[in-house]
């Protein structure tokens, strides 16, 4: 049995602005969210990006419930109308937040 895999991406900093804008975004449109940083375990595009960015920020902006969870990355996969909107709701917000 021959095991492969890829390194993990870097780890990002939580002490600039830019991890500072993500979290005033996030609580421009959901209230008094908690953003904090987390462990992924699953890969993503994010190590793509390494080579020429010294953080990249991996977030979803959508409230995901159980049932959402159980559709991810399979049948019906879907968000809501509402979730949809807050979605770029708040990636207006971080252009906004990141221009200050």
């Amino acid at each position: 049995m021959n095991i492969t895999g890829n390194e993990a991406s870097k780890v990002s900093s939580i002490e600039g602005w830019q991890f500072q804008s993500i979290q005033q975004a996030a609580r421009n449109v959901y209230g008094n969210a908690v953003i904090a940083p987390y462990l992924m375990f699953a890969g993503s595009d994010a190590r793509q990006y390494d080579r020429i960015s010294k953080n990249t920020y991996r977030f979803l902006p959508v409230q995901i419930t159980s049932e959402d969870l159980n559709r991810m990355h399979g049948t019906n996969e879907h968000v809501s109308v509402d979730n949809y909107l807050n979605a770029n709701k708040f990636y207006t917000e971080v252009i906004l937040e990141s221009n200050k």
